[in-house]
């Protein structure tokens, strides 16, 4: 669900608006198990009105540097009801690999159809994603750039994600993420109109089964950001 946080931001850049279901990607492309994952974001805007989003997928390695992912998105906006929202095509092709470096660099395409909406089409999200690790802490920046594909004419909008976080041999980690979308990426919306994002997060490991659990709370600055979002995320293999 990428449509709770429309406001000036969409009328001016006509584009896709990072929703609650909205959550780091991560450049590694690393062969195993195929996994489930779930996503669910609560949000609350700044009239204390409330929406939800869930997302439910399939995760696999279909190539040593290519990982893709199938989504189904359900939600509901605030005074509405709940819907099936839309499916999403999520494409990862790793340009670096192995172990022996601090960083790694993939590119992200991803194709998405929103459904209630006759408008809305299909859009088109690409961007290079950058991980990079050093001692007991690892980092995620990612430059995001998304348009809808039946207005030939339609901008280019700019979002971004990052993310700070401790990692090592415990089961427990903390850190920030933060997620933003400043309008056209050649000429950025007032700052009114905005959507920035940002807050602390936990994640958590077990290893039988081996299930990884995310959680954030973010708080939003910019007139188009929801005032709140809760996001909980679980990836579990099969």
């Amino acid at each position: 669900m990428k449509r709770f946080v429309a406001g000036a931001l969409l009328g001016a850049a006509g584009a896709v608006v990072a929703g609650p279901t909205d959550h780091v990607l991560g450049a590694r492309v690393e062969p195993g198990a195929p996994e489930v994952e779930a996503r669910l974001g609560i949000e609350r805007d700044r009239r204390g009105r409330n929406a939800w989003g869930l997302a439910l997928g399939v995760e696999w390695v279909a190539l040593p540097r290519w990982g893709a992912e199938l989504t189904v998105e359900f939600g509901r906006e605030p005074d509405a009801s709940a819907r099936l929202a839309g499916i999403e095509w999520e494409n990862r092709f790793a340009l670096t690999q192995g172990d022996d470096r601090h960083w790694d660099l993939a590119l992200l395409v991803e194709a998405e159809r929103e459904f209630g909406d006759d408008d809305a089409g299909w859009s088109l999200r690409y961007g290079p994603l950058l991980e990079w690790r050093r001692g007991r802490v690892a980092g995620h920046l990612n430059l995001l750039f998304e348009r809808r594909l039946q207005h030939a004419r339609a901008p280019t909008a700019l979002a971004y994600q990052w993310e700070l976080r401790t990692h090592g041999e415990r089961p427990l980690a903390w850190g920030l993420q933060g997620f933003g979308e400043v309008g056209r990426w050649d000429r950025w919306a007032p700052r009114a109109a905005q959507a920035h994002r940002l807050g602390p997060a936990l994640f958590a490991q077990a290893r039988d089964p081996a299930v990884e659990i995310e959680a954030a709370l973010l708080f939003g600055m910019g007139g188009a950001a929801p005032r709140h979002t809760l996001r909980l995320q679980a990836a579990l293999p099969f």
